[in-house]
């Protein structure tokens, strides 16, 4: 499993998920699958998520929210 986390403020004008663009996706599957042709011993099949944090606004009470996104891509 590959993992691209994606961390913003509470106070940016977006959402984290929208950092992830078309090229950044094909970038983080260039390296999964560089990973899996190098480690051939461990038949793997390839899972792309994404974890988007957003901070609370500073002085703010309460968590960060944590979204996991399984096969995001």
């Amino acid at each position: 499993m590959f993992v691209e986390v994606k961390t913003r403020s509470a106070e940016t004008a977006y959402h984290p998920t929208l950092a992830m663009t078309e090229e950044k996706k094909h970038r983080v599957r260039r390296l999964g699958e560089y990973y899996c042709a190098h480690h051939l011993e461990q038949p793997l099949q390839p899972r792309f998520d994404v974890v988007t944090v957003v901070l609370r606004p500073r002085g703010g009470r309460g968590q960060a929210q944590v979204e996991h996104y399984i096969n995001a891509f």
